[in-house]
């Protein structure tokens, strides 16, 4: 693995847990501030699953803060790149 993919992906897991910290803390800004930091160091390296993890995390804490403005701008692009299936037809 590049050492510097490996470093990014290190740096989302290091930003994931500080956000749940943040999280549990009731920081729900910094938390999803940092969520959506790991999301976006690993745009182009990360798997899938991951940034749905990212954007949950992020979309949780904006909920947190409340407002219905905040969850939707929190969850924007969390649907690019997914298709409905297609019925067999």
């Amino acid at each position: 693995m590049d050492v510097a993919l490996e470093h990014r992906l290190r740096g989302a897991s290091i930003l994931d847990a500080v956000s749940h910290q943040a999280t549990f803390l009731g920081n729900y800004r910094e938390a999803a501030n940092l969520a959506r930091a790991a999301r976006m160091g690993t745009e182009t390296a990360g798997s899938p699953s991951a940034s749905a993890h990212f954007y949950a995390m992020e979309a949780r804490a904006l909920a947190r803060l409340g407002g219905e403005g905040g969850v939707r701008s929190g969850h924007v692009g969390s649907g690019e790149g997914v298709r409905a299936p297609q019925s067999g037809r």
